[in-house]
């Protein structure tokens, strides 16, 4: 009787340690490893469950509920990943599509030079698909390209694997009219989603004390007609006022009355604008700028006349994240020299 007791205890002590194993195995590699989609356990920690308002691939509202804290994250895009690196999340990034030899990873490098450490880069030469699912992520964020040209996967392909998506708002004309207030809502789901709402509310906070105070001080100042353009083999390309640029833009007083999508050389010349943004990707491209406007052929320009040409890096118009604040000091430096800090 005691050895057949002593041989129950056993079998049932065996039995625990083995679900024990399983439940570890669960928490750390994620359901999606298991071929399950269901909710996973509920994290320990106060704010979660979190409701996140984002689009599907297809640019419909979807709501994505974290249950806790994303751990392996494939993050598409630069200020995508600058957002995280600002919230000291590194460590969390399991690959991105910033290249280590690129412009852009020698910027991040030297204003993070700790975090971007913690990131860590696959060496393929760009995402797909197949590389990125073996890492077994259960987050990806990107813009609406990422699951359409990048991955050539839906959203709802990926979440139908457990791997949760967020689609950034401002990216790829998503809505038609791209704002300000976007950008802040991205940095408080980021704040929401890895639990840093404390540093992503004092972001926001410096976005909208940032708005209020050149609106105070130019509030009776005549508007001025801006264009934001960027160069291409044609002429150049023109982000209207349905880009969060021209939020940004709208909101500090410029006026952008033009809505076509190219301008030529001589339709610039026939708008002859006040004001001029010229959006740059590299160095290279930012020399470029000087160069085209330094032609006989512009010197009718007011923009040329009065030194009014401004490059603008990408980074700092466009799906800005982190950077909008630095974005709209850079609009308000074209529009009011004056107030250049």
């Amino acid at each position: 009787m005691k050895k057949r007791r002593n041989a129950y205890i056993t079998g049932v002590v065996t039995l625990f340690i083995i679900m024990g194993i399983g439940l570890y195995q669960y928490n750390v590699q994620g359901p999606q490893e298991y071929g399950i989609s269901n909710k996973p356990v509920l994290s320990k920690v106060s704010n979660f469950p979190q409701d996140i308002q984002t689009y599907d691939s297809e640019g419909h509202p979807q709501v994505m509920t974290f249950y806790s804290k994303p751990t392996r994250v494939i993050v598409s895009e630069r200020n995508s990943l600058e957002t995280l690196l600002s919230l000291g999340e590194g460590d969390c990034v399991i690959d991105t599509s910033l290249q280590k030899n690129s412009q852009a990873y020698k910027e991040l490098s030297n204003k993070y030079p700790e975090e971007i450490k913690k990131v860590h880069f696959s060496g393929a030469a760009e995402l797909n698909t197949e590389s990125s699912l073996a890492q077994r992520p259960d987050f990806i964020l990107g813009w609406k390209s990422t699951f359409t040209s990048v991955f050539r996967k839906s959203t709802h392909w990926w979440n139908s694997r457990g791997i949760k998506t967020y689609v950034v708002a401002t990216s790829n004309h998503l809505l038609s009219q791209g704002t300000i207030e976007e950008e802040c809502k991205f940095l408080d789901d980021m704040g929401r989603i890895f639990s840093h709402k404390d540093k992503t509310d004092q972001m926001i906070k410096d976005i909208h004390e940032e708005l209020d105070r050149v609106k105070s001080k130019t509030e009776d100042r005549e508007k001025q007609i801006v264009m934001v353009i960027e160069k291409n083999r044609n002429g150049f390309f023109n982000y209207d006022s349905g880009w969060l640029v021209g939020d940004m833009v709208q909101q500090l007083g410029g006026y952008m009355p033009v809505k076509e999508r190219t301008v030529s050389s001589e339709e610039l010349i026939k708008l002859n604008p006040d004001v001029v943004f010229v959006v740059y990707f590299s160095d290279e491209m930012k020399q470029d700028i000087y160069e085209t406007f330094r032609s006989p052929m512009y010197s009718s320009l007011k923009i040329v006349k009065n030194n009014r040409i401004y490059p603008i890096s990408l980074y700092d118009m466009y799906a800005t994240g982190v950077r909008t604040a630095n974005g709209i000091q850079l609009i308000r430096n074209g529009l009011y020299p004056d107030l250049c800090e």
